[in-house]
C-alpha cells in the first residue's frame, strides 16, 4: 500500500465545518490560558519581585530578582496565548476561504484530515 499517495474527498463547505470547529477549540484554549496569565501576571507583579538592597563597603546596590516558578508559568502561559491566537487566526481564514466554494470537492491527504481534525478525534 502507498499511504502517501492516498486522498479523500471531502467538499470544501465539510472541510469548514471543521475549521469553524478548530477556531472553536483555540478560541477556547485562548479563553482558558488567559486567565491563567492574567492570575500569574497579577502574582509576578504583585509577589514575584524580590527586590534587596546590598551594602558594602562602596555604598548600597540594588538587587532585583523573580520568583522562578511564577517566572516560569508566566512564560508558559504567554506562549499559550501567542499560539491559540495564532491557530485561531489561521483556522478563521481557512473557513473564509472555503466558504466560498463549499461545493466544490477537495482531494485530502492524511496530513490534511488530522489538521482539519476530519477524524472526528
Amino acid at each position: 500500500m502507498k499511504r502517501q499517495g492516498w486522498h479523500f474527498e471531502f467538499t470544501a463547505g465539510e472541510v469548514a465545518v471543521a475549521a469553524e470547529a478548530r477556531v472553536t477549540h483555540h478560541r477556547e484554549r485562548l479563553e482558558y490560558y488567559q486567565a491563567l496569565f492574567d492570575v500569574a501576571d497579577k502574582q509576578i507583579k504583585t509577589l514575584g519581585v524580590k527586590v534587596d538592597t546590598i551594602h558594602h563597603s562602596g555604598g548600597h546596590e540594588l538587587s532585583v530578582s523573580v520568583d522562578k516558578a511564577i517566572e516560569k508559568e508566566w512564560n508558559l502561559y504567554r506562549n499559550k496565548l501567542e499560539r491559540h491566537k495564532t491557530k485561531t487566526e489561521e483556522y478563521e481564514g481557512w473557513v473564509h476561504v472555503l466558504g466560498t466554494q463549499p461545493d466544490i470537492l477537495l482531494p485530502l491527504d492524511h496530513e490534511d484530515i488530522l489538521y482539519f481534525n476530519l477524524s472526528g478525534d
